[in-house]
């Protein structure tokens, strides 16, 4: 069996299940134990770093929440009750977590004497979110306000890009003079900062240097590799009329983005650059598509197999695979016969494809 599929098949002990929250348990028999908590768009079947950690051998609870719960259903104290045995069999204990599980670390971190990694933290449901894009006015806040609780002796590191307003804010917010905070700020990384440490083979050593020895090692990080300055590059590029060098950003962009996040998503870039080719008569190279699943997050996740069979022939349009599209688009046509979209993009593709032959 290889490692990939051992990882796989790790069993985790429930110390704690309910319909919006779940509390697993994997030991491997470290001292170190880390306790993580699950990100918006992950469900309660999820487990937050789960193959990273089985990798590096450190013991780990997971804590998951339903959709739009943003763990408002679990009470320090449920957790503290489902914990604390496994707890008491660790010398070193770290909280981790991104996002919504960055809150979550913070939060029921508080409880402990124990290190916190909060990575761009975000909690959309109270009102400091009021005016921006994620904002969830919608849930009704169930924990005490993170001003109000008193916190024993921990260390929190806080890692973000000061650029972000929802991560910003959250900091101001809440972080501002708290003891023992110390803050890292990444400029251009955005809110999804383990995507782009991921990206420049980061990730791993951040987070595992700070499990074992508290040293996050952010000065090795090149904060040029990440999103805003390489998409400013793709921009000079094309500004220049320098395709290949333009090219090789988009690529890079397309590659890592991540749901809807405006320094993520470069298809204003495709298009300039699809444009240029057009204006100086060139053949377009392939540029490289997302995956399915950031397909399905940008067209809205269409509801019925035709609007996602019209999703991807436009997908296919835009990243200039022209012969992909007519052959879908026909397709579509054949099966669908009052789809106005694979009508138009028969003849769209078929435009282009006499201009510059098949791709």
């Amino acid at each position: 069996m290889d490692q990939s599929a051992k990882l796989n098949d790790e069993a985790g002990q429930t110390l704690l299940d309910a319909s919006h929250y779940r509390i697993s348990y994997f030991d491997r028999g470290s001292d170190q134990l880390v306790i993580t908590f699950n990100s918006m768009g992950q469900i309660l079947e999820d487990d937050f770093g789960r193959h990273f950690f089985k990798s590096i051998n450190i013991s780990q609870i997971n804590v998951a929440c339903s959709h739009k719960d943003f763990f408002q259903s679990l009470s320090r104290e449920s957790f503290l009750q489902a914990v604390s045995s496994v707890i008491a069999q660790h010398s070193d204990i770290v909280f981790y977590g991104t996002s919504l599980g960055g809150y979550a670390a913070i939060y029921f971190g508080s409880l402990l004497n124990a290190r916190i990694l909060a990575i761009a933290p975000r909690l959309p449901i109270h009102n400091y979110m009021e005016g921006l894009r994620s904002y969830h006015p919608d849930i009704e806040l169930l924990h005490t306000d993170l001003n109000q609780v008193n916190s024993m002796q921990n260390s929190v590191l806080v890692v973000f890009d000061p650029e972000d307003e929802a991560d910003s804010k959250f900091v101001s917010y809440f972080l501002t003079g708290r003891k023992n905070t110390r803050l890292i700020t990444l400029n251009g990384a955005g809110h999804f900062i383990l995507k782009q440490l991921n990206a420049i083979n980061m990730l791993g050593p951040c987070i595992e240097g700070f499990i074992r020895s508290g040293d996050f090692g952010e000065d090795a990080i090149d904060v040029s590799a990440f999103t805003q300055p390489r998409r400013a590059k793709a921009e000079a590029a094309l500004n220049h009329g320098d395709l290949a060098a333009a090219r090789i950003e988009i690529e890079y962009l397309i590659k890592i983005r991540t749901g809807h996040d405006p320094f993520m998503t470069p298809w204003g870039l495709v298009k300039q650059y699809v444009e240029l080719c057009d204006e100086i008569d060139i053949e377009l190279p392939h540029i490289l598509p997302t995956e399915h699943a950031t397909l399905s997050r940008r067209m809205g996740q269409p509801s019925t197999p035709q609007k996602m069979m019209e999703a991807i022939i436009k997908h296919n349009y835009l990243t200039c695979q022209y012969q992909a599209c007519l052959s879908l688009a026909e397709l579509a046509r054949v099966r669908y016969p009052e789809s106005q979209i694979a009508r138009t993009y028969v003849d769209k593709a078929r435009i282009v494809i006499g201009k510059i032959g098949p791709n």
